[in-house]
């Protein structure tokens, strides 16, 4: 959540400082042109030659447009010395000053240019052209988006949480847009404040297209505005039924245009700060239909592929094979569970490898999930690779599919390090391994002795043996266990997670009796996601929300739970960045924490 809100404030400040988009790049020629324009509205179009001087400069059509004035060619040359080298730049521009003649989409095509014996091309872009400011928004004149007083009209101004749609299934994707909408002739100062929902029953990903929100003109409801977008994300509902997004705010510092009355040698821009809210949405979740559901289905909703590579029909004992499950598409892609894929009871199986390649964009979540299963054969023979499913559920289609893989014959002859081992003789021999090799020991046709006692045979031998059992039994075997939790680091941070967490909470109280609040807050932190990471087995860079809603959900936890889990880390870590000045906050936030810990540990999710 903050370095979503992070994300979030440096795209304000972005907006303050720029007004248009660049559209259109060629190397070092290059086209800089607005999306959108007012009707009646005069606007201009660059293109621009960069470190390099040119000729036979050639424009494109803009027939849709009146040309009130252009070329107007313009030149400059700079010469640099660094470390006594000397360096020369020199730009050249051609600008053409356009008024739109009609409404519509118009593309402007390429313009070329010579250069060093090259030619050179701007790409083709599109114009839309909106309907002509309403009177209170023309260039000159008069404004009524005040009162006289500093008060904005609610159509001045307002935040939209924008949702592609309302009615979804349960895990089906839902894009989100939160855009700022500004009257023309209102000025953005700066951002004070931003408070994204909480999306309680959703887990989200957000968009990452970059820190810089460009102004685009927009036409919304017969008038024009220039808009913004703030933040984009991705929402899948974890259960049925209407699910709400709470409003969003935002709170920024306006610059009006000063009052008609006012000497214009002296009047000043009006600042004042609006807090903006957006309204809430309702979205109505569907149940996925019980009726004709997969066996294998595992949760995936959307659209997929799968493809199986093999990486041998032929492989050797004692030598590795792959089994490669490529699934691809559009959809709860970071839900997936791998399909599950049986060898042979003679192979020897390792847990699969599993990458992610995901990119999430405005249209949804899009990429592949990439399982690679490992397995050994140990023995020679022919086998069947039986075939496996993988099933989703296609909200398009609203129904559900299943992904089948081929069986495949698998001839397995005796590897160059290896032993062949078949069942006939399985019985005459004990067999050893250690790791990936296989060693046989033969029994011997008579047993050593030595001189003057019969090992064998005698008492005594009995004896040993058995006193050589009990040691084992008493010594070895538990120093043997203990070893081994000892090595498993993650599995006694596991058993130890609750006691950690309370003495991590003890040392956040003492700062929290001292009234030291970074500390307390930096401490309690610490001690929830510490929890959280040694309760789940996650390691220190998994720990994010996003992971750990993931986590949550497949363990089996409520929403209503996941959602009172990360509200409070999202509090914990506001209060670290903006503390409170009321003291009492810590005291709800470390019993709450305290709370929540005792939830998680009854709930039982292992």
């Amino acid at each position: 959540m903050i370095s979503m809100i992070k994300n979030s404030y440096k795209k304000i400040f972005a907006i303050i400082f720029s007004l248009l988009p660049v559209v259109g790049f060629a190397q070092s020629f290059k086209v800089n042109a607005p999306q959108s324009v007012a009707m009646g509205e005069r606007f201009q179009i660059v293109f621009s030659l960069e470190d390099a001087s040119g000729s036979d400069f050639r424009a494109p059509s803009m027939s849709d447009f009146d040309v009130l004035y252009g070329p107007a060619v313009t030149s400059s040359s700079m010469v640099q010395y660094n470390n006594g080298k000397r360096s020369k730049s020199q730009s050249t521009s051609y600008t053409y000053t356009l008024i739109p003649k009609k409404e519509g989409t118009f593309e402007v095509g390429s313009a070329s240019i010579r250069s060093q014996g090259k030619q050179l091309t701007t790409q083709a872009f599109k114009i839309k052209v909106l309907p002509p400011n309403t009177p209170s928004q023309g260039t000159g004149g008069s404004s009524n988006q005040t009162n006289g007083t500093g008060q904005i009209s609610s159509n001045s101004i307002f935040y939209r949480t924008i949702v592609n749609k309302t009615k979804v299934y349960e895990q089906e994707a839902i894009a989100v847009t939160f855009k700022l909408y500004i009257d023309p002739n209102i000025g953005v100062q700066q951002l004070e404040d931003l408070k994204m929902p909480e999306f309680n029953g959703f887990i989200s990903q957000t968009v990452e297209d970059g820190n810089e929100a460009q102004l685009v003109l927009e036409n919304y409801n017969g008038r024009n505005y220039r808009t913004a977008v703030i933040q984009r994300m991705i929402l899948f509902p974890q259960r049925n039924g209407r699910l709400q997004l709470p409003a969003g705010m935002i709170q920024v510092a306006l610059a009006l245009p000063p009052e008609p009355d006012e000497d214009p040698f002296f009047a000043r821009p009006i600042i004042v700060s609006r807090k903006i809210y957006s309204q809430p949405v309702n979205i109505d979740v569907t149940p996925l239909p019980a009726e004709d559901k997969p066996g294998s289905f595992n949760g995936a909703v959307g659209q997929f592929s799968m493809k199986v590579n093999l990486s041998s029909q032929k492989p050797k004992t004692n030598e590795s094979m792959t089994v490669t499950v490529d699934i691809t598409g559009e959809g709860n892609l970071k839900l997936l569970s791998s399909p599950e894929l049986k060898f042979p009871d003679t192979f020897e199986v390792y847990d699969p490898k599993v990458e992610n390649k995901i990119e999430v964009t405005a249209g949804g979540v899009r990429g592949s999930r990439t399982i690679e299963y490992y397995a050994v054969p140990r023995q020679t023979g022919e086998y069947t690779l039986p075939e496996f499913e993988f099933s989703f559920f296609d909200p398009v289609s609203k129904s559900y599919k299943t992904l089948k893989s081929r069986s495949v014959s698998l001839s397995v002859s005796k590897g160059k390090d290896g032993v062949s081992m078949v069942s006939s003789t399985a019985n005459k021999e004990d067999i050893k391994l250690l790791s990936q090799d296989i060693s046989y020991l033969k029994k011997e046709t008579g047993v050593k002795r030595l001189v003057g006692y019969d090992f064998t045979f005698g008492l005594f031998h009995w004896l040993l043996y058995a006193i050589g059992i009990l040691i084992a039994a008493i010594v070895f075997v538990p120093l043997k266990r203990m070893t081994r939790l000892q090595s498993n680091e993650t599995a006694l941070k596991h058993r130890r997670a609750n006691n950690v967490a309370k003495r991590r909470l003890r040392e956040a109280n003492t700062f929290r009796l001292a009234g030291d609040k970074e500390s307390f807050n930096t401490a309690l932190l610490r001690a929830l996601w510490g929890f959280l990471g040694d309760k789940f087995k996650m390691s220190l860079s998994e720990l994010n929300r996003s992971n750990i809603e993931i986590v949550l959900s497949r363990k089996g936890a409520t929403s209503e739970l996941i959602g009172d889990i990360l509200k409070i880390i999202d509090q914990a870590e506001y209060e670290k960045y903006a503390p409170s000045s009321d003291l009492s906050a810590m005291d709800k936030l470390y019993a709450d924490a305290e709370k929540i810990i005792e939830r998680i540990v009854n709930a039982k999710l292992n």
